[in-house]
């Protein structure tokens, strides 16, 4: 069977949160899963973010019930649970997705900016560990173009939205201003750095970073005239606090409710943007603490219209030029198998051996011109 492009994954639009918390993979799982997809890939690339996992791949199983195990086997998710969830998509139809998802057309927050960047980090992690086809080379490469355009050339995102604007705007609507705060920033990660340079923006009274990596909690700190302490001083700093907002990769839950003293004297705005969550949800039932998760902020957002008809247009346009591309490459190499294997069945002289191969070459260019 020829190969072909193939989607195979998971959006959390319509899938629970827990789902979502299940099939986000760290660093080194996506790596043992690119390994294992080796077995029945030419390409392969796996892209996961808080909202979506999906791999892309260049393979010649299409069998859905081929790829539901391997799904299983790496992230802890029964085949049974992910089928509901699951959607596939081949050849034009994938790549026409992982250029929408680029462009930001297929997330909640339309045109959001972190996606291109979590695009960019797939397709650059498969390169370095040569995972990467040529199909799937152009293709990746088509994608990082098209969102980079539709930035540029498009007001899709003229509002700036993000998940860091929809925790400032959920904080401006709480009760007391953010410069009247002490907001706790938990993560030394772009995630973390992003949400801090938005309350500088939007200013503050007081910015605290926690962290597990020493150096780059005391590096943000110092960026943005904050103050920065380890991981054990964790619970202290929550007591003195306002507002914490996590952001960072654990995939356990580092905020529990041992940490918070039971009768606290002032509220605490806890947003969790992590996936897997990193604060646990029974936090949200004690006493003046208002818990908020990634999934609440993205459920309310209201989808705007803009730039929208542009966006659509610019994918189609590079959609057209990645499968114009793909279509001289499977010329060529037909050409190239041509004079490399001249047909044994066609008899004469070499002059008409010559003949028939230059004759098949003009029905193949004919063809690719269609």
């Amino acid at each position: 069977m020829d190969p072909d492009l193939i989607h195979f994954g998971v959006t959390f639009h319509a899938a629970p949160p827990v789902l979502a918390e299940r099939l986000s993979m760290d660093c080194d799982t996506r790596m043992a899963l690119l390994r294992r997809l080796e077995r029945f890939t030419q390409g392969r690339m796996v892209l996961s973010t808080c909202e979506r996992f999906e791999v892309y791949a260049v393979t010649g199983v299409r069998d859905e019930q081929a790829w539901l195990p391997v799904l299983a086997d790496r992230s802890g998710v029964s085949a049974h649970e992910l089928v509901p969830f699951v959607r596939i998509h081949h050849g034009g139809f994938a790549a026409d997705h992982l250029l929408r998802v680029a462009a930001g057309l297929e997330s909640r927050i339309l045109g959001e900016p972190q996606v291109l960047g979590q695009v960019r980090d797939a397709y650059v992690r498969a390169s370095r560990l040569g995972q990467l086809d040529p199909v799937l080379s152009a293709l990746g490469r088509a994608a990082i173009h098209t969102g980079k355009r539709v930035r540029n050339e498009t007001t899709i995102n003229r509002h700036d939205r993000s998940v860091v604007t929809l925790a400032l705007d959920y904080l401006a609507g709480r009760s007391r201003p953010t410069q009247d705060r002490t907001v706790l920033v938990l993560g030394t990660g772009s995630l973390a750095d992003d949400v801090a340079a938005a309350l500088r923006d939007s200013g503050l009274g007081r910015l605290v970073f926690v962290g597990r990596n020493a150096p780059r909690v005391r590096a943000l700190a110092c960026r943005y005239g904050a103050e920065a302490f380890p991981m054990t001083n964790l619970a202290a700093v929550i007591s003195e606090s306002d507002v914490l907002i996590s952001c960072t990769g654990a995939r356990t839950h580092l905020v529990d409710a041992s940490m918070i003293d039971p009768v606290r004297s002032r509220a605490l705005d806890l947003i969790d943007l992590s996936v897997p969550a990193n604060i646990d949800p029974a936090v949200g039932c004690l006493p003046r603490v208002s818990l908020t998760r990634l999934s609440d902020l993205l459920n309310g957002e209201h989808p705007r219209r803009d730039g929208v008809a542009d966006a659509e247009r610019i994918v189609q346009e590079e959609l057209a030029r990645l499968i114009q591309w793909q279509r001289k490459r499977r010329f060529a190499q037909q050409i190239a198998n041509l004079t490399r294997h001249r047909p044994a069945s066609v008899g004469g002289t070499s002059r008409e051996r010559a003949r028939s191969v230059h004759a098949r070459i003009v029905e193949l260019t004919a063809g690719s011109a269609a």
